[in-house]
């Protein structure tokens, strides 16, 4: 009894509820806030600089009906260069899966054992009038990198079960924060690379996206 009461506290998940195998690392959404964002204003700004050139084009004289076709056409090469961009992330961004039995993470044909996942990284989206938007990224330097939007307008972006098993290969894993060669101690890493999270970071932003985002109100 005393074994089986260690094991369920060092283990999120109890022996008798995991599952066996590949399983996907909870619903995925490679689309985060922060390229949400950037994707929308690259593409705002498309419209207005068509936009422009259109008025500009009217006020010199030139063809109504040339203007009109030339600003769909624009429109329509930035939705194939959002479709493409979009394709692009998922490619570096595919569906992980984690086996526990082995202790390994796949996406896409990249696999690694838990032991070689050795960097996190977290983003943060501002909006005015809206909560701060958090996104967790980790990964192998040599493999697979995976990305999932911990909280969202002041709600946790992901499932109770979804953060055990984060938490569960973040546990596993030997992330650490990196070391530049100019502070071979590490003792400014936190100023060096802002985006940057230990293991135990990573952990808080998986159960408690909060804190990271007070913990850093300007990046």
């Amino acid at each position: 009894m005393e074994q089986t009461s260690q094991a369920s506290e060092s283990d999120p998940v109890a022996p008798a509820n995991r599952e066996k195998g590949w399983i996907p690392l909870g619903p995925y959404n490679w689309l985060t806030p922060a390229l949400t964002l950037s994707i929308g204003i690259g593409l705002l700004a498309g419209v207005v600089v068509n936009f422009a050139f259109q008025i500009v084009s009217g006020l010199l004289g030139a063809d109504s009906h040339g203007i009109g076709f030339q600003l769909l056409a624009s429109v329509v090469a930035l939705f194939l260069a959002f479709a493409v961009f979009a394709l692009i992330q998922h490619l570096r961004y595919p569906q992980p899966f984690v086996d526990f039995d082995s202790g390994r993470l796949k996406a896409g044909r990249r696999v690694v054992p838990f032991s070689e996942i050795s960097w996190a990284r977290f983003e943060i989206v501002r909006l005015r009038g809206q909560r701060p938007r958090l996104t967790l990224l980790f990964g192998a330097h040599s493999g697979p990198r995976v990305i999932f939007n911990v909280s969202s307008e002041g709600r946790l972006g992901m499932s109770p079960a979804t953060r055990e098993l984060i938490a569960r290969v973040i546990l596993q894993s030997r992330i650490e924060m990196p070391v530049s060669s100019y502070d071979a101690s590490g003792r400014f890493a936190s100023f060096n690379f802002p985006n940057n999270l230990d293991k135990q970071m990573a952990l808080k932003a998986v159960k408690d996206p909060a804190i990271i985002i007070e913990e850093h109100p300007i990046v």
